[in-house]
This record gives structure tokens, sequence and C-alpha cells, in this order.
């Protein structure tokens, strides 16, 4: 089909990243529409005033016409649906995102990219990564998923490393962005509300792993075992796997990183709760020296990594009693991981707002081992309250809102003992995001007395 302007671009999605796409795009002399399903044109007029853009679209996806439209822009928070690609499919109209666009603007450079996946972990490994290219002196950014949109970096200057943060819905479409190593944390169930299926979410994550010259994966997730291949690298938490290339083991208490050629390195300086914090590490570490053969591991400070707001976050002691934030906890298996890094602690727990259809079951094992109080917030409480009321072990309430469920769980703490936000759920029933909640729990600890 022949299209009048083969250079009409309609961003689809004006939030974080649609407004990068919108400046990027915008000197690129393009012809540019936008589109957005949640704000009225009033607001996209008042978003794309300092711009040039042709069409203004709100309203329902699937109604909009796509003649002399030569390509979409997708932001990461637009679905679309088979019924959608169809008709741009049919109408001749490619999709791309901000990575397909970034793929052409570093074409030919030399600049490393990592890209890091999995449902948990992915910010932290990002930063720790960083920081440690940063101690030697190799000069390094982290963008994407991680809150700065991936156009934002350009141009990119005097940058010998780019570490990307990608969530499954940047991976759903195809870039063509070549890295030279992906990391995978781990998969377990999330977004199921986005996606048609887990064996969908899967594949998305997957396509990381298909455009990584290097590959690290993490061996003791079993959705991951079929991905090893000669250019993998697995790390594990155990040393009796059959695989792995990277393990964990214990000498004198300390924690040790290791594999199958000598190499070693002490972790015991890290500050980071928990063996799911030492994995992220060692995925780093694996990822770093895939890249980096004489990166001098030996020089390594983790001990002045002091981890990431809202993940695992000390907030204060009072009493002695030791509250944490870990506001990004936005899935079942986020808040398993944070409730195993406490196994010695009795933990009150606060839990709630969109649990995204996932399954509530996992759950129940880690409530039988040393949770003693839930309390429950945002819209999906209910949920939560029906599934775990059966254990009469446990004292559980539905106290709908932040203030009210640090107070009950303040009530029945006692010394030595945790109080946990590690909701498992997304937060944007109640918030604007996982920050605006975790610096909700931060207020409401710092008014107790």
């Amino acid at each position: 089909m022949h299209k009048t302007n083969t250079d009409h671009i309609l961003i689809l999605g004006m939030g974080i990243t649609g407004l990068s796409l919108l400046n990027y795009l915008s000197k690129k002399n393009k012809t540019i529409s936008v589109y957005d399903q949640n704000k009225s044109l009033d607001k996209l007029k008042e978003i794309t005033k300092n711009y040039e853009v042709q069409n203004l679209y709100i309203g329902d996806v699937n109604k909009l016409i796509f003649n002399n439209i030569s390509s979409v822009a997708v932001s990461p928070g637009v679905k679309l649906e088979s019924e959608v690609k169809e008709k741009l499919k049919k109408n001749h109209v490619e999709i791309i995102n901000d990575l397909y666009l970034l793929a052409q603007e570093i074409e030919g450079s030399n600049i490393k990219l990592i890209g890091v996946t999995g449902t948990n972990g992915k910010t932290t490994t990002c930063s720790i990564i960083k920081f440690l290219l940063l101690q030697q002196g190799i000069k390094a950014e982290v963008v994407g998923n991680i809150g700065k949109p991936v156009l934002d970096i350009l141009p990119i200057e005097n940058l010998d490393v780019l570490i990307i943060e990608l969530s499954s819905f940047q991976l759903e479409i195809e870039s063509f962005l070549k890295f030279d190593v992906g990391i995978t944390l781990n998969i377990s169930e999330d977004h199921l509300d986005r996606h048609n299926s887990f064996v969908d979410y899967i594949q998305a994550k997957k396509n990381l792993h298909k455009n990584s010259y290097k590959k690290i994966i993490n061996y003791d997730d079993p959705n991951l075992h079929d991905w090893y291949d000669e250019h993998t690298a697995s790390v594990s938490l155990s040393s009796n796997k059959k695989c792995p290339d990277y393990y964990l083991t214990y000498s004198s208490s300390k924690p040790f990183l290791k594999d199958k050629k000598g190499f070693e390195l002490d972790l015991s300086e890290s500050r980071l709760q928990g063996e799911h914090n030492l994995f992220n590490v060692m995925a780093s570490i694996a990822a770093i020296r895939a890249i980096f053969l004489n990166f001098e591991c030996k020089k390594i400070q983790l001990k002045n990594f002091c981890g990431i707001p809202h993940r695992l976050e000390w907030v204060r002691s009072l009493r002695g009693i030791d509250f944490y934030n870990d506001s990004k906890a936005t899935n079942i298996a986020s808040t398993i991981a944070a409730v195993n890094s406490f196994s010695n602690k009795n933990i009150h727990l606060i839990m709630g707002g969109d649990s995204k259809k996932q399954s509530l079951a996992p759950l129940k094992k880690i409530l039988r081992q040393n949770i003693q109080s839930i309390a429950l917030i945002g819209k999906d409480a209910k949920i939560f309250q029906a599934e775990f009321s059966s254990n009469e072990s446990l004292s559980i309430k539905n106290c709908k809102v932040m203030d009210e469920a640090v107070k009950f769980l303040f009530s029945l703490a006692k010394e030595n003992d945790i109080v946990l936000l590690s909701p498992a759920c997304s937060s944007l029933d109640s918030y604007t995001d996982y920050k605006a909640r975790g610096d909700d729990f931060k207020k409401n600890v710092n008014l107790l007395e």
C-alpha cells in the first residue's frame, strides 16, 4: 500500500516514555501524532504545547484509523490487542519502541550494552553493575525501566557501558537491539493482567536472551533451565547444581562467589539483606567478567553499596522493632524473597494493593514460617483475607489504608521483631507508584512514638 507520508509516526501512550519519544522524534523532522487513552484532549494539548504535533487522539485504541501512519511508537504501558496488531499489519504500519530507535542511534559505536530483565531484582542488579564499573573508572550509565527512558541518554558521549533495565513490555516488541550481555535473573508470575498467559510472559522475557551475544541466567529457576547453551553462564546460590558456572559457597560463615575455573571473591562485605541480593551481586559480577576479562574483582568495595530505596530499605528502629520498606515488591515472588531475608526474625507484614490476577498460593508456605501478623491494604485486601483466614495462628486485619496498618502492626510487634511493608501487589489502585506507597509507609513509621 502506498503511503502519502512515510515519516508519520504515531506515539501510543504519553507517559514518561511517550514524552521521551516525542522529544526525540521532534528533532528528527518527523510528522508526529500522539495518542493516550487515559488523558483528555486538554491534557494532551498541554503536554504537547511546545512541540509540533499533527493530531491528538484519545479514547479506545481499537477505534484508531492508521491511514497515512508509517509507524506506531509504543510506550511500555500500552497493550496492543491482536485486533490492533492485525489492523496495523493490514495497513503496513511498523510497530517500534524506544529500544528500536536506540539501536539505530548506536549502530557502529563501540559502546557495550548490558541488558537486565527478570521478574524481580532488575533495578538492584543494574545499580550494582554501574557501581562496580564506576569504581574501576569504567564510564557507565543505567537507563530503561529503572526510571530514565533510554532515548534520554542521547547523545551518548564518552560512555563505555550502557546498562538497560528491561521489562516484559519493552521486550515483547522486536527492536533489533543487540546486547553484549543479557541477564535474566528469574521468572515468576507477574503482569498476567497484561500478558495473555504465563507462557507469553516468559517468551517476552526470552527476547533479551535471543538478542544477546553472551547470556547470564539464574540456574536455580526451573523456568530457565532449557535456556542454557554454549554462550550462557549460569549462576546459582548452591554449589550442588549440575550446571552452574558461578556458585555460592560458605567458608567460616562467610559467603564466597566462585566459578569452575578457580575464580573466588569474598561477598561478606555486602550490606544488602537476603540471599536473593547476594545472587544479584553474583549475576552482576558474572556479567561484567563476560565483557571485561581483566576486571580487577579484588578491588571491589561491596560495603560502599548501600542498596536502593523501597527495596528492603531500613527505615528506623523503635523500641527494638525494626521497620523495613520493600514497596517495590509488586509480586508474590518478591515478597517471598523479602520474608526469607529475615528467616530468623518474627515478621509483621503489610500486604495488598492490585494483585494482578496472581495466584496467592505460594504465599501460604511462608505464612507458616515466621509471620506473626498481617495488615492488609488496597483494593484486593479481601482476596488476601479470604485466602489466609483459615490460618488461625495469624492475626489478620483489613486496615484498608497505610496509617492504620502501621499502627496495627506496631501494637502487636515486640522487641527484635520486624515490621515489613512488602505488598506483593501493584500500588496503582491507591498510589501514583510504588515510591509513593513506600514514602507513605516511611512517613507513618516516622510518626510513631
